[in-house]
This record gives C-alpha cells, sequence and structure tokens, in this order.
C-alpha cells in the first residue's frame, strides 16, 4: 500500500482460533463448523458495518477495524472475548471458544504490501497463540498429575 490519496488508516486483527484442530479431531468436523459459526456470529454481533470480517483460511480470521483507534480496538476484542465466555458458560457446546489475535495498526503514507500487513498482524497474534499454548500444557499436565 502507498501513501495517495486513497490511502486510510485502519487496524488489522489476525484471529486463529483456539484448539479448532482438537475439536475436529474429537467431535468431527460438523461440530468444529459449529464452533467456526458460532465464533464468527458472536465477532459479526460486536463489530460495526464499516468494519470488515472474512475468513483467511481454515480457522484464521482477518478483521479490517476503520475509523478506530487502538484503543477502540482492543475494547472490541474485549468484548469479542467477553461474547465467547458467554456462550462457553451457558450453551452446552462440547467445545470451549476461546481465540488468540494480534494487530497492526497501519497509518497513510507507510509503503506496505497487504501481504505485509497480514504477517505482521500475525506475528502479533503468535505472541498471544505461545501463552495460549503455555496455559493449556500446564493445565494438561497438572489434570494428568491429579489423575496418577
Amino acid at each position: 500500500m502507498s501513501a495517495g490519496p486513497e490511502s486510510q488508516e485502519f487496524i488489522v486483527a489476525y484471529i486463529d482460533i483456539n484448539d479448532l484442530k482438537k475439536t475436529n479431531d474429537r467431535f468431527g468436523h460438523s461440530i468444529g463448523d459449529d464452533l467456526i459459526k458460532n465464533c464468527c456470529d458472536t465477532i459479526n454481533h460486536h463489530i460495526t458495518d464499516v468494519d470488515i470480517l472474512f475468513r483467511l483460511g481454515g480457522d484464521e480470521f482477518i478483521i479490517v477495524f476503520f475509523r478506530k483507534q487502538m484503543n477502540d480496538v482492543r475494547e472490541v476484542m474485549k468484548t469479542i472475548k467477553l461474547g465467547f465466555e458467554e456462550i462457553n458458560i451457558t450453551q452446552q457446546k462440547p467445545y470451549f471458544i476461546s481465540a488468540s489475535y494480534g494487530f497492526y495498526h497501519y497509518k497513510p503514507g507507510t509503503v506496505m504490501t497487504p501481504e505485509e500487513i497480514l504477517e505482521m498482524a500475525d506475528q502479533e497474534m503468535y505472541k498471544q497463540k505461545a501463552v495460549h499454548k503455555r496455559k493449556n500444557t500446564s493445565l494438561e499436565s497438572a489434570m494428568q498429575k491429579s489423575i496418577i
């Protein structure tokens, strides 16, 4: 993207659904599809008409936020996480919904390709995903010790 009269500031959120493969392997792809649908419905409920949500592939989604600052986007993501938690508590699903995400704030004048912008947001998402995996590994280890 290059600076020009059409340049517009935006924030990209790169979202990865945690443990979709485990859900598919354990419960089947129809249950995995239900998890994806619930995630998308929740995200769509919390973003505005000017924001864009699309599936990049598999368990990866992108939200492009327009007319928002980073604090606004962080607040939206908090409400989305709360929406996931509400589903986890109130609906009796065989899976647990959570997602890791990272942001990239594009400002006019920054020369980057769309692929580079996604890569920057992806790198930030993987930092959060690593924390999620460490927590899960610790929890699974503790559960195994309590069984033994």
